[in-house]
């Protein structure tokens, strides 16, 4: 990657993607994430990958239940601002949509759309869809939001 000075995403899962989803337990879903993304972005560093080049992603549904995936876009400006990295986030018809939706995966792009416009809001710098028109007005809404959260009200 650093011979290449392509774009690197760090992604955090624990385990394996076989096993990632038992025995899954943070203290601080968060914390833990940013420590486990810092540790990934020094290894990266390291190995003479450009800072500029780096993207980190909290890993969305990767060894994670839906509290975590909860508190994982609703703060996923910390982790931004933690790491000083663009934040990638990838909610598209996840798992934990379908857990607070009960919507069968292929009906899961409104309930990704509103992930999208929250995780915008809340920091992101990109999401990873498959309904990309409708990720792409969700993401505007969530920018707007954003925008207008920094102004004073008229």
């Amino acid at each position: 990657m650093a011979d290449a000075k392509a774009l690197l995403v760090l992604g955090h899962l624990r385990g394996e993607p076989a096993t990632m989803q038992q025995d899954v337990h943070f203290e601080d879903c968060v914390g833990e994430v940013g420590d486990e993304l810092a540790e990934s972005v020094e290894v990266a560093l390291s190995a003479g990958v450009l800072r500029e080049r780096l993207v980190v992603d909290p890993g969305i549904g990767f060894g994670k239940r839906l509290p975590h995936n909860l508190s994982l876009l609703a703060n996923v400006g910390a982790l931004r601002a933690r790491l000083g990295l663009p934040v990638l986030v990838g909610p598209s018809r996840k798992a934990f949509l379908g857990e607070l939706t009960g919507d069968a995966v292929a009906e899961r792009d409104r309930a990704t759309q509103a992930a999208c416009a929250v995780a915008i809001f809340a920091g992101a710098d990109a999401v990873r869809v498959h309904d990309v028109a409708g990720a792409a007005r969700a993401a505007a809404v969530g920018l707007a939001l954003r925008g207008a959260r920094r102004k004073a009200a008229p």
